[in-house]
């Protein structure tokens, strides 16, 4: 069942990052909508940054990540290069 609205921009589905043999993040869902403001608060170590890395793929991950209408591991290396242009 999907949560995502006509209008959300970033999609996460069960997304789970395992770094150095330990999960960093385990499961995350959420939508962000055009317009909307999301933040990501905890404490050190706690994996904002690991999070956003995975978003960027920057780092590989589990689960779902759509950006608009693209699943992001479906991409090539030009059109991420692009999508990471539009994300900032």
């Amino acid at each position: 069942m999907s949560m995502q609205s006509d209008n959300t921009i970033i999609s996460l589905r069960d997304v789970t990052v395992v770094r150095g043999g330990q999960e960093i993040i385990h499961g995350i869902t959420f939508d962000v909508g055009e317009g909307d403001i999301a933040v990501i608060i905890g404490p050190n170590g706690s994996g904002k940054s690991t999070l956003g890395f995975a978003l960027l793929r920057l780092v590989g991950s589990e689960g779902q990540i759509v950006f608009g209408e693209q699943d992001i591991r479906t991409l090539g290396s030009a059109e991420l290069r692009d999508l990471r242009k539009d994300m900032q």
